[in-house]
């Protein structure tokens, strides 16, 4: 077995064990990619660094970003539609159960390109998925 097929059996055994499932319905059609085991990590988890004798090292990092992340071959064509501008959807489920909506704002290749890593936000009712953009109205009171 190749150091790729390990690392992706390796990875498929965690997600299966500790992680979630994500859905995926690409915005200029083809085949749906529905289910398949992720990563997920929420905004609502931190990291504590403890560096004994750390000088000033040890510290807690938040997470501001919900961050999926999954074998590139999972989810062909996402990361070249984000990046062409088109809005992607992916649904997110833990356990059976339906843990959000969320818009894919950006996608990198992690390692040697085997696995992606896609930063994530929630798709509220009342938001767009305007990739950042404000509002129409709201510019209109800037541009003066």
């Amino acid at each position: 077995m190749t150091w790729a097929a390990e690392q992706s059996a390796a990875f498929d055994d965690l997600a299966d064990a500790f992680g979630a499932t994500a859905t995926w319905f690409p915005s200029l059609g083809g085949d749906p990619v529905v289910q398949q085991p992720v990563l997920f990590e929420s905004p609502t988890k931190g990291i504590g660094i403890d560096a004994p004798g750390g000088e000033g090292l040890n510290t807690r990092f938040d997470f501001t970003d919900f961050v999926l992340s999954a074998q590139a071959s999972h989810f062909p064509g996402l990361k070249a539609a984000v990046e062409a501008g088109h809005v992607e959807e992916m649904t997110i489920e833990e356990n059976g159960q339906e843990v959000g909506r969320y818009n894919v704002r950006g996608v990198r290749y992690v390692g040697d390109g085997h696995l992606i890593e896609a930063r994530l936000s929630e798709v509220t009712l009342n938001a767009q998925p305007d990739r950042g953009q404000p509002d129409p109205a709201i510019a209109s009171l800037f541009a003066g």
